[in-house]
């Protein structure tokens, strides 16, 4: 789902990339993408989790929903949690 939400394809493609660089330039130039990548991932998992904080919340106060926005819940920290190299999981 996060994948769906927050990666387009592009983006996507990026970490799919095996490419390390051949070339100093090259090198620096997915360094910079990767940090890029990076500080935008940063500001996105801030906004999810303030997402899966709101569905405890629904689910907690008895929404009709609670077994979807639970499902989401999970599929959106698992996303995160692979991702997130800095922390664990």
């Amino acid at each position: 789902m996060f994948f769906a939400l927050y990666l387009p394809s592009e983006k996507q493609q990026l970490l799919s990339v095996e490419d390390y660089g051949d070339t100093m330039a090259a090198v620096q130039g997915l360094l910079k993408k990767h940090d890029a990548f990076e500080t935008d991932f940063a500001a996105h998992r801030d906004r999810c989790t303030d997402i899966c904080r709101a569905g405890e919340k629904l689910i907690a106060d008895g929404n009709h929903h609670s077994d979807s926005i639970a499902q989401r819940c999970q599929q959106l920290q698992v996303s995160i949690c692979l991702l997130s190299v800095s922390e664990p999981c």
